[in-house]
């Protein structure tokens, strides 16, 4: 359960991190970071040798606008990385609630059956679902309790089921 939870954790960060290097780019790439930041530091000590040359002002001054345009690019790949892994949180966040909804569901039916007499192999069946479901969303730890309950936490310890749900919240 820890392991599929930790993956889905792992993958999100390097998809943002991916598409942030895609931005940065290779450093042997001539609109890399770096290639950019070499050119206007090359252009401003060609231009130190020679400071009235017109021709090398007019090269430091667009080296200056191609750097500033590179940082641009990176800023908005970071707000468009930060604002995709928002939008994947928010939805797991969603897919979580939604997972312990179900399974409220499922365990009061699972209790009633018990109480009954009733077999709850289906109940059992569908909280295995849900729990392997749960899984896959974020690393959990169950623990078996007395009279068919379980308690569901995360890998950190925070409860998301009890015998009641414990949604979790995303701003």
């Amino acid at each position: 359960n820890q392991a599929a939870g930790s993956n889905s954790y792992s993958q999100g960060m390097v998809d943002v991190l991916t598409t942030y290097t895609q931005a940065l780019g290779q450093p042997s790439d001539s609109t890399s970071l770096p290639s950019v930041l070499s050119a206007f530091n090359q252009a401003l000590t060609t231009l130190s040798a020679t400071p009235d040359d017109t021709a090398l002002q007019s090269g430091a001054v667009t080296a200056a606008q191609d750097l500033v345009g590179t940082f641009h690019t990176l800023s908005a790949a970071v707000a468009s990385g930060r604002e995709q892994a928002d939008q994947n949180i928010a939805a797991d966040v969603t897919t979580v609630n939604q997972t312990l909804d179900q399974m409220a569901q499922n365990e009061a039916g699972l209790q009633q059956a018990a109480a009954s007499g009733q077999s709850t192999a289906s109940y059992l069946d569908t909280r295995d679902r849900l729990l392997s479901g749960l899984s896959q969303q974020l690393p959990i730890k169950v623990y078996q309790e007395s009279n068919n309950s379980i308690i569901v936490t995360t890998d950190q310890g925070t409860t998301l089921w009890d015998g009641s749900e414990h949604k979790l919240a995303f701003t």
